[in-house]
């Protein structure tokens, strides 16, 4: 398995500037590669969970999207 730095994948960092801006100041996003675990640990916080969970979901998806 290979370890991706997510913030080198223009995809994913792309996806990563468009959520955030969406949230705005309310709201952050963390991208990171699992120390442990070929993963990349998505989290998304704001002060609504249906747009977190969203926001996570199409994050997510421009990870597999971008790595496979």
């Amino acid at each position: 398995a290979r370890r991706v730095d997510p913030a080198t994948v223009p995809a994913i960092a792309e996806a990563a500037a468009r959520v955030q801006a969406r949230l705005g100041a309310d709201g952050r996003v963390v991208l990171r590669a699992s120390g442990t675990e070929p993963v990349i640990r998505v989290m998304v916080e704001c002060r609504d969970a249906a747009l977190a969970n969203a926001s996570a979901t199409e994050l997510s998806e421009a990870v597999r999207r971008a790595i496979d």
